[in-house]
């Protein structure tokens, strides 16, 4: 023969409750969850939040046996959320819910080099600048346009900024994606143009420009064949990598052989 108390504890279990305010919420900000009561029978319905704080709390009877509840917390904590139907939990109750401080990802900043220019297979550095910001998790991701991912690492610095590092696989252009608390930061998603990497190791110079005579070194033919590049990077701006390398390797050799003459 059932009881009264069973018949109770069995329209008590038909009681639910759900949505992201149970688990937690972010100071100052709404909480929200849904109390389902379908099916409960007659019963009187009881929310309370106990934590760091008293925090409002605002229901409305949605006219199809549920309920929207809310509540508004002001200091960050873990708080215990208790629903109760004709004086009893309902299962799960106490929820526990984790409200975290409020932040702002307006205020995160991001800076250096590696937002500007990268090589592929090398490291690119950069700055992500939080200490505004109040706390949040930080993610970041690059991602070329085939759907590639660059490897990335976060450092956090303990003192609101963080030091990222990553290496793009291939060149091309990419997307830098930078959220704060899921929240997308100013200026970003940002595109990156990755060049590829300069093997130099199969790169030989020979000829008289480039070789000893006695105590001195004849750079003539070497020194034309630069000026002959330069006018070519005036003529079309997008040699300069060429230009650049072969300065770079004429300062090298020039250094090199001076030091093998004296």
């Amino acid at each position: 023969m059932r009881t009264y108390t069973d018949l109770f504890v069995v329209l008590n279990l038909q009681v639910r409750a759900y949505g992201p305010g149970l688990k937690g919420g972010v100071v100052g900000k709404p909480a929200p969850f849904t109390i389902d009561t379908k099916g409960a029978g007659t019963g009187g319905l009881g929310v309370t939040v106990e934590g760091p704080c008293e925090a409002k709390i605002e229901c409305q009877d949605n006219g199809d046996g549920s309920c929207s509840v809310s509540y508004i917390p002001t200091e960050p904590g873990e708080y215990a959320i208790n629903v109760l139907y004709a004086d009893t939990h309902i299962p799960g109750s106490p929820f526990k819910a984790l409200v975290q401080p409020a932040f702002d990802p307006s205020k995160v900043t991001a800076s250096g080099p590696g937002l500007e220019r990268g090589k592929a297979s090398e490291v690119g550095t950069f700055t992500v600048d939080c200490s505004k910001a109040g706390n949040a998790e930080l993610t970041i991701e690059i991602v070329s346009e085939s759907g590639a991912k660059a490897e990335v690492h976060i450092q956090n610095n303990s003192n609101g900024t963080y030091s990222i590092t990553y290496t793009p696989p291939f060149p091309g252009a990419y997307t830098i994606t930078i959220k704060y608390g899921g929240h997308n930061v100013p200026k970003f998603p940002a595109h990156l143009q990755v060049a590829p990497a300069i093997d130099t190791s199969g790169v030989k110079v020979y000829g008289p420009g480039v070789e000893p005579r006695g105590n001195k070194l004849l750079l003539t033919d070497l020194t034309a064949f630069i000026r002959e590049a330069t006018q070519c990077f005036h003529n079309n701006p997008k040699n300069h990598r060429i230009v650049i390398y072969i300065f770079l390797l004429f300062h090298h050799i020039e250094k090199e052989a001076l030091l093998n003459n004296m």
